[in-house]
């Protein structure tokens, strides 16, 4: 092969050209068998990885302490999280009981189904968590509503709690007026009176009466872990779990009857999601690839023979090679995936260049059998070239760390090749069979003036590029890399909208880092050293479920079930008749008229409350006097005023009666969360600070592995990855500029070409970093590809026109107005469009990916076709001219 370039010969046999003619039809059935039985093994074993930290090597340190972590704590990988909210903090916990409970009973679904502070253990032993101070003022405010629930107790139905508040206003004692819960009590009851007229579920909160103050956003949100069985023989692994979820969320009507909003989240959804945005969107691109490089094409070509015969080699080849990815690599991942896009626009390039080769032997006279064995001897040699030096940029990859890209490298590395036997065997057949009609030939499209530009004012040119070269040099240390997996994510995805909402509270964040003790009181101790971190907002360990002072909360708690009045345990709402309930309204709205604190005064709490009930309260009953519907309303007005308060009761009933215990009185699911089997003790850290933004991760994890360097989980996986990418991009980057570097040495044997190949590659690559940075496109896991496939891809274009220069010894031509510098733009042009697909991916990554590559080829063509030719002006002398 070298002795063939370097003789400007052909390495491709004229029999092999002349076979392939003479056989066309069995050829041409032969591949339609092999594509046909390809395209049928892939679509029966695709698979696809969608774990981003996991595509780096297994073997580098911090996989291994992960790893290990995984086989200690193998229930907290692999979960999906489902997050409860809703309007008030009995009905959160009560869904989430529900939720749990139903979860529990599908079979073969979830391995585990844990309920963080849920579960009969914590419903009986829940205030022994309170620190003593909180159980005194607990004391004080049940103290205080101790009257108004014994009196309810004896009467637990709509009129009983009307009776009961009529009472409350009639007592008209001091401590109401400034009792914040009842206060709050009358303006709920006023939203309750206000929804119900408009239709709306609004169910009051007596813990918030109860405890006087409005509920956290933390108390109305609640959570469920879930571990499904994933079976990894499918597509989605985890869409039975997930679809199961929202099934049996609908059928509680959780969010239809009682506004509660269930959303799903945790490292399996967002797995899914992340799927379901790339496939979707990557059948998308490809199709809108296709017919964007077969509009180009048409336009490029002048035939639409040609573009068809471009068109089904370039499938051809894309079948073969994903078939090819399937049966040795075994799957594709979110960066592998890409490889269809990358084929299109790359893998066209070869069907212009022979096409329009072909074509110009057939404006000049040729047959079409003489043209075809004349344009696949003429373009081999640059095919061939181009296939090697795309493939080394891809296999760069390869020997990396970076296990995602490495499986593009070798899928995409081998499909040029794969490209490039197609086009010397499918296209030449197909262009016999189904030969052109001949057609006028224009060189490069549009004006004279831009084929000369280059040849008249080649030194303003090399002065611009050189500013251009160092400007883009100066803004080379803002470029960064973007490690944060949720901002490859599609971000209206319901996981991903949730997850980023949860790194808003410290207590909730979904990435914590986990470190494994050798007891537990060197978990304690370890625990303690790393509160006093300022990145550390505090640390989890089994020791921290096992309250202290147990006997004095115990007593205190035994207070208060003495003067609590005691409700059956299947309490529920009395039944009664419509008449009733009216009645119930009608004897509220008169004891609120002739309440001595009615009439206006000039301030007090206490009495604006009692107004503003009093003018609901009228509202309500003119309301339901004039509407045909007043049964349904007054049961919805039951439903909102007693729902929670029957769920709260039977809550307090039960946490009431709590026990002394020690760690062997905890509840396995929590054991085994942070005690494993081995003996070892989990400690879990939570930030000070909102790791979802990346310097903010980067603190908490070299501060916490200050202390302890065995330190994992995600935020150290993911910070740990980034950095072996960076490195693996490094190195590509490096091997592929070395390697590219020396293959063109050897087979073109002259330092002079390759020197002129490489200065505009390498101003392609500063104009595209350059470009990252002003569009605010760091790079990511997706698109760190873009630099070494930049290196293999960019020299391509350049070879054809030194390539073109060396064999076109009898025309005295501008290189610009050749064939090849027409296909050289349409090569471009239909891959900036095929990887312009990619950027419109809801998908961040993947989009990311589109638009750098867009970038970069439009930054390679402008070098090639403006900065190369006017650097030829001044070294023309050395291309070697045969």
């Amino acid at each position: 092969m070298l002795k063939c370039i370097k003789n400007n010969t052909p390495f491709l046999p004229r029999w092999w050209i002349r076979a392939t003619l003479n056989y066309s039809a069995h050829l041409l059935l032969t591949a339609v068998l092999a594509t046909s039985f390809i395209l049928a093994y892939t679509i029966i074993n695709f698979k696809i990885n969608t774990d981003l930290t996991d595509m780096v090597s297994s073997k580098l340190p911090f996989r291994k302490i992960r790893k290990d972590y995984a086989r200690a704590f193998p229930q907290l990988s692999d979960t999906i999280v489902v997050v409860i909210d809703a309007d008030t903090p009995e009905f959160a916990m009560d869904s989430q009981k529900r939720l749990a409970n139903r979860l529990l009973q599908t079979k073969g679904i979830f391995k585990t189904v844990y309920i963080p502070g849920g579960g009969s253990f914590f419903e009986r032993n829940g205030l022994l968590y309170m620190n003593v101070q909180e159980l005194e003022r607990l004391t004080d405010h049940l103290a205080d509503a101790q009257p108004f629930l014994a009196l309810l107790s004896r009467d637990f139905s709509f009129s009983g709690l009307f009776s009961v508040l009529e009472k409350v206003i009639q007592e008209s004692a001091d401590y109401f007026r400034d009792n914040n819960g009842i206060i709050l009590l009358f303006d709920q009851l006023c939203e309750a009176f206000e929804n119900t007229m408009a239709n709306k579920p609004c169910l009051l909160s007596w813990q918030e009466m109860v405890l006087g103050r409005k509920a956290t956003k933390e108390q109305l949100r609640r959570f469920i872990v879930l571990q499904p069985h994933l079976d990894y023989s499918v597509l989605y692994p985890g869409k039975i779990a997930i679809n199961t979820i929202r099934s049996v969320a609908d059928e509680l009507r959780l969010r239809s009857q009682y506004n509660i909003k269930v959303r799903i989240t945790g490292n399996v959804a967002l797995k899914h999601d992340d799927l379901l945005s790339v496939q979707n969107g990557i059948g998308t691109a490809a199709a809108a690839s296709l017919i964007l490089v077969g509009l180009v094409l048409y336009v490029g070509l002048g035939s639409c023979r040609l573009v068809f015969v471009s068109l089904l080699t370039l499938i051809t080849g894309l079948i073969w090679t994903m078939g090819f990815a399937i049966a040795f690599v075994g799957h594709l991942n979110l960066i592998s995936i890409t490889f269809a896009v990358l084929f299109i626009g790359l893998g066209i390039d070869y069907s212009i260049q022979f096409c329009l080769r072909y074509r110009e032997f057939i404006v000049s006279g040729h047959s079409s059998r003489d043209a075809v064995v004349s344009a696949a001897l003429g373009v081999s040699n640059a095919l061939l070239l181009c296939t090697i030096t795309t493939a080394i940029g891809f296999y760069a990859f390869v020997p990396t760390a970076y296990a995602g890209a490495s499986e593009l490298g070798i899928i995409s590395g081998t499909g040029m090749f794969i490209n490039l036997f197609t086009n010397m065997t499918v296209l030449p057949a197909l262009l016999n069979v189904i030969p052109p009609r001949k057609s006028i030939y224009r060189s490069l499209p549009g004006s004279k003036a831009f084929s000369v530009f280059p040849d008249k004012h080649p030194g303003a040119i090399t002065v611009c590029a050189a500013v251009l070269g160092l400007g883009s040099a100066m803004l080379l240390p803002k470029v960064f890399f973007d490690f944060n997996p949720l901002n490859l994510s599609n971000p209206a995805a319901e996981s991903v909208v949730a997850a980023n909402e949860l790194f808003k509270s410290k207590k909730t964040a979904p990435w914590t880092i986990s470190i494994l003790a050798g007891s537990r009181n060197e978990a304690s101790e370890l625990a303690a050293e790393l509160r006093n971190l300022d990145e550390v907002e505090t640390t989890i360990t089994i020791a921290d479920f096992i309250p202290e002072n147990q006997t004095e909360r115990l007593d205190i708690i035994s207070d208060i079930a003495l003067f609590m009045p005691s409700f059956p345990k299947g309490l529920h709402i009395a039944p009664q008749r419509h008449a009733q309930k009216l009645a119930a309204l009608k004897n509220f709205e008169k004891t609120l008229k002739n309440c001595p604190e009615l009439p206006p005064e000039p301030d007090g709490k206490y009495s604006l409350a009692l107004r503003r009930l009093n003018k609901s309260i009228k509202n309500y009953n003119a309301f339901i006097g004039n509407s045909q519907e007043a049964q349904r309303l007054l049961d919805l007005l039951e439903k909102s005023l007693l729902t929670n308060l029957t769920i709260l009761l039977q809550n307090l009933e039960g946490m009431l009666q709590p026990h002394a215990f020690e760690e062997p009185g905890l509840p396995m699911e929590l054991t085994q969360r942070f005690a494993s089997r081995d003996g070892r003790y989990r400690i879990q850290v939570f930030s000070h600070e909102n790791i979802n933004d990346n310097e903010a991760l980067k603190r908490f994890v070299s501060s916490v592995r200050k202390i302890a360097p065995d330190a994992t989980a995600a935020p150290v996986t993911i910070l740990e990855s980034g950095r072996a990418i960076v490195s693996a991009f490094r190195r590509a980057t490096l091997w592929a500029l070395v390697g590219i570097i020396i293959f063109l040495l050897l087979v073109l044997r002259n330092i002079s070409e390759v020197v002129l190949l490489i200065i505009p590659l390498l101003l392609a690559v500063l104009l595209t970093a350059a470009a990252s940075v002003l569009l605010n496109i760091p790079f990511n896991f997706a698109n760190i590809i873009v630099v070494p496939l930049l290196l293999g891809v960019g020299v391509d274009y350049g070879i054809h026109i030194i390539y073109r220069l060396r064999t076109d010894t009898v025309s005295k031509a501008n290189v610009l107005e050749t064939s090849t510098a027409r296909a050289v733009l349409f090569s471009a042009l239909t891959t900036v469009m095929s990887f312009s697909s990619l950027s419109f991916l809801s998908h961040r990554g993947t989009a990311s990916m589109g638009k750098l590559l867009a970038l970069c080829i439009g930054f390679i063509i402008l070098s090639t076709l403006m900065i190369l030719p006017a650097l030829l002006k001044f070294f023309k002398n050395n291309i070697c001219r045969q």
